[in-house]
């Protein structure tokens, strides 16, 4: 017996040096031992599996809400929700599924001398604006235009993720058809416009004018090595998850051992998934001479030869849209305000500290690295808009003398804070430009 605790103790004292060596050698390689910090990054990792672009359906649930990713006729791409009853005692989760009903399920509300009918469109940016910041504050804050007051203020959050025009012309044209009335039209956009059709362009070919990632969300178009790519690519994303959820468990969290290896296998996961990336782009980039054949992913003919070619005419359709928007707006007895998106990437744009730097400036490459270099070509088109009598707002330097973290990544995202600010500044300048109407003919 003595001697069976005697092996016991040596063999604990033993594992605790190990413990003790490897949280030494963490320090060394990695600085702060943040268990807290860990395990956000894990969780992230465990996820990534759902988030992992749209363009092969996958359910993602989240917070008791199962999002999944389905084409539109209209827009694109969209997105079928459904939310989970916690008290639910089936194995199946879609058993306890309710689907989310969206704002075209119902009759579209109507402007009248009790209802304001607020709209908003864009990219994440928008629906962040729209939905990430204090519960419902957007829709509160919208109350407070002087036009509004004693009235029931109406919100339709028509921005989603990844949108870029002419989505956002597509959105308005079908509520519109669908007999959606407006007081006020917000479009909140110019990041995903320059960006993300830049690497649709350069990565696949991908027309400017087709929604981002369009290649990859239409299957038909996929080859027999790119559905194996996809494979391998969702295997080892299964793969990451699984190591993930493992050292996040109870008690490998606070063991430095297993965060040690974590950190060290984890970087070599998302480099093989990038590799992976980068080949499901070469597969799905089709030569010139053979692009008839792959009208339905790629669309039309181009004759875009560079950087420059691509951002002068996504710049143009940015333009295109936003005028035929503001028509449509003002048409159909609306007011339509054009509002260009923040950007940390931005000379000057926002002052940033160490933490929130790490956090949301990449060094090279990324989506804000390339709208940094192409956001002056966008800039060419303001003076055009606001000749044209739209009422435009450029809020790059909106953040400029705001110190406050507000950045959660290294692409363009806030935190709740930050949409609270960007929610009251577009209050603020409808409220102090709410325009007459130009009278019809």
């Amino acid at each position: 017996m003595k001697k069976a605790l005697f092996s016991l103790i040596l063999l604990l004292f033993t594992y605790a040096l190990f413990e003790l060596a490897t949280f030494v050698a963490y320090k060394i390689k990695f600085g702060d031992y943040n268990v807290h910090a860990l395990q956000v990054a894990k969780q992230e990792a465990i996820i990534a599996k759902d988030k992992s672009a749209v363009f092969v359906p996958a359910a993602a649930a989240e917070n008791g809400v199962i999002r999944k990713p389905i084409l539109h006729p209209y827009v694109g791409f969209s997105v079928d929700g459904k939310r989970v009853d916690p008290d639910c005692q089936s194995e199946n989760i879609m058993d306890c599924a309710t689907r989310i009903r969206v704002d075209t399920d119902q009759p579209m509300a109507k402007r009248s001398d009790k209802v304001a009918v607020v709209g908003i469109l864009g990219g994440s940016f928008a629906d962040g604006t729209a939905r990430g910041g204090s519960k419902q504050y957007f829709d509160h804050v919208m109350r407070y235009i002087p036009a509004f007051k004693g009235k029931q203020v109406v919100v339709y959050n028509m921005a989603m993720g990844a949108y870029k025009q002419p989505q956002q012309l597509m959105q308005l044209s079908y509520y519109l058809a669908l007999g959606a009335e407006f007081d006020v039209i917000i479009n909140l956009d110019g990041f995903n416009e320059m960006a993300a059709t830049f690497y649709g362009w350069r990565d696949s070919g991908l027309h400017p004018a087709f929604p981002k990632s369009w290649n990859h969300r239409v299957s038909s178009s996929l080859s027999r090595d790119g559905m194996m790519a996809y494979g391998k690519k969702f295997q080892l994303l299964e793969s990451r998850s699984g190591l993930a959820a493992f050292a996040s468990g109870f008690p490998a969290r606070w063991s430095p051992i297993v965060n040690f290896f974590w950190r060290i296998m984890d970087p070599g996961y998302v480099n093989r998934i990038a590799a992976v990336d980068a080949k499901i782009d070469a597969l799905s980039k089709v030569p010139e001479d053979k692009r008839d054949f792959a009208y339905e992913a790629l669309g039309p003919d181009m004759n875009l030869n560079s950087a420059d070619d691509v951002a002068n005419y996504a710049a143009d359709l940015w333009l295109n849209s936003s005028l035929a928007m503001r028509d449509l707006a003002e048409g159909n007895g609306a007011r339509y305000y054009h509002f260009l998106q923040p950007n940390q990437y931005i000379d000057g744009a926002k002052p940033l500290n160490p933490e929130e730097r790490k956090i949301a400036i990449l060094d090279h490459g990324g989506y804000g690295n390339a709208y940094k270099q192409l956001l002056p070509t966008l800039l060419k088109r303001v003076k055009p808009l606001e000749e044209a009598g739209v009422h435009f707002y450029d809020l790059t330097y909106m953040f400029s003398e705001t110190p406050d973290t507000l950045y959660v990544d290294n692409c363009c995202h806030l935190n709740p804070k930050g949409y609270d600010i960007v929610a009251r500044k577009l209050m603020t300048t409808i409220s102090d430009d709410y325009y007459d109407l130009p009278a019809s003919d």
